[in-house]
């Protein structure tokens, strides 16, 4: 009975939660809690504040395997519940970086790994907002941060280098190693604070990142782990490049988006994201 009990948390918590735990069993159970415990009033609104108070008490992983019937009520109640106390609010925040104002989106808890989004150049902030990436990243327990790049959307045009500039972002909003994401135009940002500032981050995610052969002979000092994820199809970069960069760069992996072009992420969305969360995953262990 306890196994069986285990196994159907197990599915409930893989369908409606986000896969915040790997192992089974009662680490499932416990993830779980740990999951709506750990989300901050802050995160939700007020009604959602509610919902989650009352997910509360159904999380005890000794009701859960003892009482099976409580475990099938509790799953009900739950389904409905998740849906609006994972409603989490997105602030519109600005830094003041180099006499001119950096505007940037954030969600999730602050006591989480911070992700921080960089968007490329026809874009702005909202790209990994409407992407669902934001949201995605939030509901699996990380701080998000997206910024729109100097000149882009919001932000004005900061009176300090590009190579200076994430390295300031960061400094500034307090963001402590942080794990960088970029897509293209921003490689031209985050080659420069991964070469120079190689404590400071955690990790970093590369998206068909520009500026590499500007940088190619310093790649090599790059020790973080780096996920780099490109379209098959890129006929802007084309993917020759990815694996190039793999070869370089001594603490990477390389994800090829089949049939995709240079916003590699937009048709594939299911797919990047699971990408994502795995290499995160695997960062924190």
């Amino acid at each position: 009975m306890r196994h069986k009990n285990h196994q159907k948390l197990f599915k409930f918590s893989n369908n409606c939660l986000a896969p915040i735990a790997t192992s089974s069993g009662l680490a499932i159970i416990v993830a779980f809690g740990f999951f709506i415990a750990s989300c901050e009033p802050s995160a939700f609104d007020n009604s959602s504040a509610r919902a989650a108070e009352q997910v509360h008490q159904f999380v005890s992983p000794n009701i859960f395997i003892n009482h099976p019937l409580l475990l099938d009520h509790a799953i009900e109640q739950c389904q409905h519940i998740l849906p609006t106390a994972l409603n989490f609010k997105m602030k519109e925040q600005t830094a003041v970086i180099g006499n001119a104002p950096i505007r940037y989106l954030e969600t999730g808890s602050k006591g989480n790994q911070t992700i921080l989004l960089l968007h490329g150049a026809t874009f702005r902030a909202e790209l990994w907002k409407n992407l669902g990436t934001m949201k995605f990243l939030a509901k699996n327990s990380y701080h998000v941060i997206s910024a729109d790049l100097p000149k882009h959307g919001k932000s004005g045009n900061p009176k300090i280098s590009k190579d200076e500039f994430l390295k300031t972002f960061i400094q500034h909003t307090n963001l402590n190693n942080p794990v960088v994401l970029g897509h293209s135009f921003a490689g031209s940002y985050i080659w420069p604070y991964l070469i120079e500032d190689r404590d400071s981050s955690a990790a970093a995610i590369l998206v068909a990142p520009t500026h590499i052969k500007e940088y190619l002979p310093q790649l090599s000092s790059i020790t973080k782990p780096i996920l780099i994820i490109w379209g098959e199809k890129d006929e802007m970069i084309p993917v020759q490049q990815a694996f190039l960069l793999n070869k370089m760069l001594p603490n990477s992996r390389l994800k090829i988006l089949k049939g995709e072009q240079h916003e590699c992420y937009v048709n594939s969305k299911i797919e990047f994201h699971s990408i994502i969360f795995d290499f995160l995953t695997g960062v924190q262990k």
